[in-house]
């Protein structure tokens, strides 16, 4: 019995010694987002004369979808990362035959022991009306995804018993390992919450916290805006609500948001007004220019996000790769921004180049260490000011003329540090440590429903609310279940 019972607790330390091991270990997580991919099957030739059409009026390098793709799972099963996480839009425009292509490429590294956790974009589930299969010079519409084949189809990948579900959404909470809480957002097509999803998350935050967990959201698009009138410029490209979402989730212990959409590597931060900041972590897409994707190490309190570029990989095979790349993303830019500007009445190829220049350099990331760019996003603030005037095609043209006298005008609009704060994009170590958590409270039955409530906004209630979510109660962030 005494032997019994030795081998017991030898074995039961060897199991938590195990368990320890693992919970403060460093853990490798890859983030991909955007990776776009065509499958090769929906092209008959590279001659193709519809396909070298919508080619040429393209953001990405489309063709290299599948080639990037390929590339990043050989990375991935070569350097056997703990976790891969995808940001959305996996596929051109949500073709079945492209999901058929990227899932067997998911298996590939399932298979291999890594986990998989992937969101929703807004290019793959088959509302555009560019899903196409490209034959004899022409193109016809394919069959696409929706938003109940996707989660059915992607099951081990986010979708399945080991997954927490929002209200049957494709919003979903996991625990990929010990130590580590993994929320993914599904902020639709249309990039919004559904409703209760806001609640559910910061619940689910707070949880995780009193855990001991360290948080991680991940989101199709930006949580916020990365520079001043990007949700002007660039429609769609941050929920509505991105000012109360982005203080609740700060003040619910939520460190770090992993998006895409945006295509940049690009990290924007916000301090709450308690106090917490708040990171959103733009990942750059594998076919538009630079070609990036985010590496993270997180080891006990400490996040550090390092960026690598596909470009070095493609260089090898072609030593103009990044500069035909970039090229790329310059002329694709300046010719949407050439549309939006003529929407305005603007014709004026000094303003949209430049406007196309200033985005390159955002995609790129770290501005304020490029000489190049030291007011460059400030320029996007002059850009949305004119396009709201009605300015005569003199002072358009005196303007284009008057390059220098521009550019110096830029200091005059540059944005407030406490709004978008500007932060080293390329390299950045996070400090995800939390009070668990500061201020928030849980309402027990006996308190009194006398003492006055606010939502986080400020505004008073009539009486205590039913509805789960934060308030303002007593000066405290208050919890309602």
């Amino acid at each position: 019995m005494r032997f019994l019972m030795r081998l017991l607790t030898l074995v039961m330390m060897v199991v938590l010694a195990d368990f320890t091991a693992s919970a403060d270990t460093d853990k490798t997580i890859f983030v991909f987002a955007d990776t776009h991919v065509m499958a090769p099957s929906l092209l008959d030739s590279p001659t193709n004369h519809q396909w070298k059409n919508d080619l040429a009026n393209s953001k990405t390098m489309l063709e290299l979808g599948p080639k990037m793709f390929d590339l990043l799972v050989e990375k991935t099963l070569t350097e056997k990362p703990d976790i891969v996480l995808i940001a959305g839009d996996l596929t051109k425009d949500g073709e079945v035959e492209s999901h058929q292509y990227v899932r067997e490429r998911l298996d590939k590294i399932k298979n291999a022991g890594i986990k998989v956790y992937i969101t929703p974009g807004n290019h793959d589930r088959g509302y555009m009306d560019t899903a196409y299969k490209y034959e004899n010079d022409t193109s016809t519409v394919v069959e696409t995804f929706d938003n109940y084949s996707f989660p059915e189809f992607y099951k081990d990948y986010g979708f399945d018993d080991t997954t927490e579900r929002f209200d049957y959404s494709m919003s979903y909470i996991t625990e990929p390992m010990p130590g580590l809480t993994l929320i993914s957002i599904d902020t639709g097509i249309w990039c919004w919450y559904r409703e209760g999803t806001v609640d559910w998350v910061c619940q689910q935050a707070i949880e995780a916290r009193k855990k001991g967990n360290q948080v991680l959201v991940m989101q199709h698009h930006p949580l916020m805006p990365h520079y001043y009138t990007q949700e002007e410029l660039f429609e769609l490209s941050t929920p509505e609500d991105y000012l109360e979402v982005r203080e609740r989730f700060a003040n619910s212990g939520i460190r770090t948001v992993l998006s895409g959409h945006t295509h940049a590597s690009d990290i924007c931060r916000y301090t709450s007004t308690e106090g917490h900041d708040i990171f959103d972590i733009n990942c750059g897409c594998p076919i538009s220019y630079p070609c990036d994707f985010r590496v993270l190490k997180l080891s006990g309190n400490t996040l550090k996000v390092t960026t690598r570029s596909l470009c070095d990989d493609m260089i090898r095979q072609d030593k103009d790769f990044a500069e035909d790349a970039e090229y790329r993303l310059l002329i694709s830019v300046k010719k949407w921004a050439e549309r939006w500007l003529a929407k305005r009445n603007i014709i004026n190829d000094f303003f949209t180049t430049e406007l196309a220049y200033c985005f390159v350099i955002h995609a790129l990331g770290d501005e304020p260490e490029n000489p190049d760019s030291s007011n460059e996003l400030a320029f996007f603030r002059i850009i949305y000011e004119i396009g709201q005037r009605e300015l005569s095609e003199e002072s358009l043209e005196m303007l284009g003329h008057l390059r220098e006298v521009v550019k110096s005008m830029l200091g005059d609009y540059q944005t407030p540090d406490d709004q978008y704060n500007i932060v080293k994009d390329r390299e950045l170590t996070i400090d995800m440590s939390f009070n668990s958590p500061v201020g928030i409270n849980e309402i027990k039955p006996d308190d009194t429903d006398s003492d006055e409530w606010y939502t986080l906004q400020g505004v008073r209630l009539a009486e205590k609310p039913s509805h789960p979510g934060l308030y303002i109660h007593n000066h405290q962030t208050t919890l309602v279940k």
